[in-house]
């Protein structure tokens, strides 16, 4: 009965040791995949910052042009005009503002600055596309 009751308590031992590497192992790998999830994201959020960084840049000489062309021709509702490239200039500082400040806080603040940017760039062209309107009217 001795050697019996040893013997569970051996094998109750040994199913407990094998459950403990089990979730080690379990935990092992959900780091793992943690890490290369937020790697992932990091790379992801680098290229999407490079690029952004073009597009203001590119918005930054669309606004100089723009300013250039009010300074040199005869437009009807200078005024108009004036009021929009104002709003040009705040839009592009927006993006600015949106990448310096953009703190990594998980997948969910990742898909917001990337929905509120690509919302801004659109309104961007927007406002963009109804000043050359103006200028060539």
């Amino acid at each position: 009965m001795i050697i019996i009751g040893c013997h569970f308590s051996t094998i109750k031992t040994e199913k407990a040791e094998f459950r403990l590497q089990n979730a080690e192992k379990d935990v092992a790998i959900a780091r793992l995949d943690l890490y290369k999830t937020r790697l992932g994201s990091i790379y992801e959020y680098e290229q999407f910052r490079k690029e952004s960084q073009e597009i203001i840049s590119y918005n930054e000489k669309n606004i100089a042009w723009l300013n250039a062309i009010m300074a040199i021709e005869d437009i009807e509702n200078k005024t108009g005009f004036e009021k929009k490239l104002i709003e040009l200039e705040q839009k592009n500082d927006y993006l600015i503002i949106m990448l310096e400040n953009y703190r990594e806080g998980g997948k969910g603040s990742w898909e917001i600055l990337k929905t509120e940017f690509i919302s801004t760039m659109n309104d961007f062209g927007t406002v963009f596309k109804d000043l050359t309107i103006l200028i060539f009217i």
